[in-house]
């Protein structure tokens, strides 16, 4: 092996099982994760008391350096799922920095029957050089009655879809925060259908 070809998992990283306050990624340049070539998702966070966990500072999709197309992941970028609440996929109040999401056959990052969570400060759908690396499908997708989760600070642009999609009786998220910092406002752009889309019955309270 020379360490150019992907030789990926099912998933890359998975968080389960009540695991709490765990850190996946650094806040120090050149020792990222690089979390690439998986057959299914990239990070998978799941379970009611899975909680507290940060994904920070990490490559998924691709390399730090940007010269070793990976192939992206097979399924989303990252999914938050099934009650799982309170973590955090990129920047938070500690200064974390965010992650680089790209090239997923599914979404970016993705959250379903899972609540109070936070999306900030990543860059979905393009390499940090602006290279376009969309997303297969939407930027960032909340579904499945997925509540009270923050999305805000990201730049997401060239998804195969929406860039942000809410559906399916999700409730009470917000997009984007009330505030004078740019650190608070997403910039969402290119992407093949809606910049924000909320549709489907119960689907209330999101802005």
């Amino acid at each position: 092996l020379d360490g150019l070809l992907a030789l990926g998992n099912q998933v890359g990283v998975e968080i389960r099982e009540n695991a709490q306050s765990n850190v996946v990624g650094s806040i120090l340049s050149g020792e990222a994760n690089t979390i690439a070539g998986n057959r299914s998702h990239g990070v998978h966070i799941l379970g009611s008391e899975t909680a507290f966990n940060r994904i920070v500072h990490n490559f998924i999709g691709t390399t730090e350096d940007e010269l070793l197309y990976t192939g992206g992941n097979g399924g989303s970028g990252v999914v938050v799922e099934a009650g799982a609440h309170d973590n955090d996929i990129g920047q938070d109040s500690a200064g974390y920095l965010g992650n680089v999401i790209v090239f997923s056959q599914g979404a970016g990052v993705e959250v379903r029957s899972a609540r109070k969570n936070i999306v900030a400060s990543n860059r979905i759908g393009q390499l940090p050089s602006g290279q376009v690396a969309g997303n297969q499908r939407h930027g960032v997708h909340l579904r499945s009655g997925a509540a009270e989760n923050e999305i805000f600070g990201n730049w997401i642009a060239n998804n195969g879809d929406s860039g942000v999609r809410v559906e399916e009786g999700s409730l009470n998220n917000a997009i984007g925060r009330d505030g004078f910092s740019g650190g608070d406002f997403n910039v969402i752009v290119g992407n093949s259908s809606h910049g924000v889309h909320i549709s489907g019955q119960g689907s209330n309270g999101n802005g």
